[in-house]
């Protein structure tokens, strides 16, 4: 998928996360991660993103997901540390 297409499924999926999902969802799991298919509407949720996704993975095999942490705008924080720091990203 190209950088288009991305932009393209993340779009669908915000839409369905906010038509659909978002009253729902932030009632009962802010702060859980929501995966979303975007073709059938479909919605997996994890405590890490890794789980919604596998969550995902275990109905729709073949096609991919928008993650977002529900109640939040984005679903990780990413901090620049000098050379060396002991942090490092892990999903």
């Amino acid at each position: 998928m190209g950088r288009n297409g991305h932009k393209a499924l993340a779009a669908k999926a915000r839409t369905i996360y906010s038509q659909r999902l978002k009253q729902t969802l932030e009632a009962c799991c802010r702060g859980q991660f929501v995966a979303i298919e975007v073709d059938s509407g479909d919605y997996f949720l994890g405590s890490t993103p890794l789980e919604a996704i596998k969550n995902g993975k275990a109905k729709h095999p073949e096609k991919a997901f928008h993650v977002m942490k529900v109640g939040y705008k984005a679903a990780v924080l990413l901090k620049k540390h000098p050379p060396g720091h002991a942090s490092s990203f892990r999903l």
